[in-house]
């Protein structure tokens, strides 16, 4: 069972966790482990690029924030998923193309779609990257020009509140989307000294590469089958609602 759920993601989408769970009758806690900031860049000629990456949100309005260029909205947009997506067509990208979630099953997508000789990709990113698709892009013969927009820094000890629900539970589980955001989870139940609190917590990670970051000592780690942030919020309602008795397929 879980008794509340934990949504570790940065603001907005932390927010935007707790009110899809809510509509469910779901108790949840925004507990955003990391925030973005921009980063200073510039951009080249639109010219030179055949299509843009974006792997997250807050690339698409670090992109929008600094460039008004029509050109740029213009070219082809490959989203790693449905929600970078609708962030980028809201941010006046014309053509805009969503993955399935994650960076492997948008390079399937890039290879199929793009000519090596049709000019270079724009990648702009994190300053931290998780799956780094230009490398593998390079081995299909393109070129990427990579653009680090912003950065996600950790958020300052915001834990208390966190900490006292846990001690007045007796379960709960988290919702993991990102390694990095599962490793500042777990250093900062580690830094309170509320490690041996993980034995009631469930962990809830898009992927095995979170689930492998998580470590051991959880009451479970449910590794949903598609990383799409609407699979992990119904597997976390499922866990809520039937006290632990979760479909085969996640």
């Amino acid at each position: 069972m879980a008794d509340f759920i934990i949504t570790i993601r940065p603001e907005p989408d932390a927010s935007r966790d707790v009110d899809w769970l809510k509509r469910y009758q779901v108790p949840t806690m925004a507990v955003p482990v990391m925030h973005a900031e921009q980063q200073p860049f510039s951009l080249p000629d639109a010219a030179f690029f055949q299509a843009i990456i974006f792997t997250s949100r807050h690339a698409v309005t670090a992109l929008a924030n600094l460039s008004k260029d029509e050109s740029l909205r213009s070219l082809p947009v490959y989203a790693v998923g449905r929600s970078t997506a609708l962030a980028a067509r809201q941010a006046g990208f014309d053509r805009v193309v969503s993955g399935s979630g994650d960076g492997k099953g948008l390079l399937s997508i890039l290879t199929a779609d793009l000519r090596q000789d049709a000019g270079k990709i724009l990648w702009p990113r994190s300053t931290i990257i998780s799956f780094d698709i230009a490398s593998r892009l390079d081995e299909f013969g393109f070129a990427v020009q990579q653009i680090p927009v912003y950065a996600m820094t950790p958020t300052a000890n915001h834990s208390a509140d966190l900490l006292a629900r846990l001690a007045a539970c007796s379960s709960a589980a988290v919702v993991a989307m990102s390694a990095r955001s599962m490793t500042l989870f777990s250093q900062m139940l580690d830094s309170q000294e509320f490690a041996d609190q993980r034995r009631i917590v469930r962990v809830i990670a898009g992927s095995a590469s979170i689930a492998a970051v998580a470590g051991s000592g959880w009451a479970d780690i449910i590794v949903a089958k598609a990383p799409r942030r609407s699979r992990l919020l119904a597997i976390a309602t499922l866990l809520h609602r039937r006290r632990g008795v979760l479909p085969f397929a996640l």
